[in-house]
Parts: C-alpha cells; sequence; structure tokens
C-alpha cells in the first residue's frame, strides 16, 4: 500500500485552511498549512511535497512568486492554484510559471479532489519518464529538459506543467516501445506554436506539428 500523498496548503484564511485540511485529511492526505509566504517556504525546506495548493493574495507577498521558486526548487512538485484572484491575466499569468490547474474561490470540493487527484495522477506518471528521455531531448524543434520541466523553442525557455512533459514523456513508448524514431520526431514534434483557444486556459500551450491553427 502506497503512503498517502503530501500536500502543502498555502492560505492565510483560518476557515478555509481549517476545513480544507479536515476534508483533504478524512480524503486520505497529508496537510501542512502554511498562512504566509514566509511559512511556505520553511516547510518545503524542510520537506518535500506531492503537490502544492497555493492561494494568490497573501499578507507577505504573492503566491505567484511562491510557484516560481517551488517550479525552479522542486520541479516534482504539481501545483495547484485556488484562490480569489481568477481573472482571464491572472490564470495567464498562474498557467505560465507552470501551474497544473487554476480553481477559483468559491469552489465545489468534490471538482477540486478530482483536480488534485488529477495533478497527482500526472505527477505519479512523470516518475515512470523511460531513461532514453532523462537530460535534453530534442522533439521538433523544442529542447525539452523532463526532470526540470522546461521545454527552449527558438532560444525561448519555458516552464512545462506535469501534464505537458507526462504527455510528452510518453512518445518513445508510442513510438515502437522507446525506440525514438526521426519520422516520429518529426511527425509528432511538440513547440509552443499558439495560444490555446479556450478563453478559461488562454495559456500558450504545447502543440504537436499539423494541428490546425
Amino acid at each position: 500500500m502506497s503512503a498517502p500523498a503530501r500536500l502543502l496548503l498555502l492560505e492565510d484564511e483560518r476557515n478555509v485552511a481549517e476545513t480544507l485540511i479536515e476534508r483533504l485529511r478524512a480524503a486520505g492526505f497529508v496537510v501542512t498549512r502554511a498562512d504566509s509566504l514566509a511559512s511556505a517556504r520553511r516547510a518545503i525546506a524542510e520537506g518535500s511535497f506531492a503537490l502544492a495548493i497555493l492561494d494568490v493574495g497573501l499578507p507577505d507577498g504573492s503566491g505567484f512568486d511562491l510557484a516560481r521558486q517551488l517550479r525552479a526548487r522542486a520541479p516534482t512538485t504539481a501545483i495547484l492554484f485556488l484562490t480569489a484572484h481568477a481573472d482571464a491575466e491572472d490564470r495567464i499569468r498562474g498557467l505560465e510559471i507552470g501551474a497544473d490547474d487554476y480553481v477559483a474561490k468559491p469552489f465545489h470540493f468534490r471538482e477540486l479532489l478530482l483536480r488534485i487527484q488529477n495533478c497527482l495522477k500526472r505527477a505519479q506518471d512523470l516518475a515512470q519518464v523511460p531513461g532514453e528521455m532523462r537530460g535534453l531531448v530534442h522533439i521538433g524543434r523544442a529542447r525539452v529538459d523532463f526532470e526540470r520541466f522546461i521545454a527552449t523553442v527558438d532560444g525561448e525557455t519555458q516552464s512545462l506543467t506535469h501534464k505537458e512533459c507526462a504527455v510528452g514523456g510518453r512518445i518513445p513508448d508510442l513510438a515502437h516501445r522507446g525506440q525514438f524514431h526521426r519520422q516520429a520526431a518529426q511527425a509528432g514534434g511538440i513547440r509552443r506554436i499558439r495560444p490555446a483557444r479556450d478563453p478559461q486556459h488562454p495559456r500558450r500551450r504545447l502543440s504537436a506539428h499539423g494541428d490546425t491553427p
């Protein structure tokens, strides 16, 4: 039986935090609460987390800043924003940093739980990245580092979400059990080429060659 996933909850509103902690623990998670950027940084320095649930507006700064630091320090930790800062620009900013999901307050706990489970599943899939995908891998025009969650396309380096890395990490498996063929790379190469059309998820995304613009 696998150990319960450890979650970091960054939430400065006490009532919201206590309710979330109670329900997340009832769902089988181990939860550490932080009520400020400073306390969240201490928690990250002292241990590792499978997923961080971050508010944006905090007494001593922005959850966006912590997400940036967390993505650099612990790239395997999934990031989910849970915040009242829910306009399009905030969503874009959070996703561009490399967050895996963005949930607006108020929210339904069941939906949040499903999103958490999806984030953790993708993180688990990434732990199974095959040896040939370690280090820098060339996929089409992109140089992708699946371990650091970054991609460089035409000289521009951007953070990747766990979902993007999980999709890219399956290429060798799909190409005849790990044999990465040049034709597959050319046909299925991944690159950031355009904004997503969904106004709720307007982040620039990884797309395959041949997609309709």
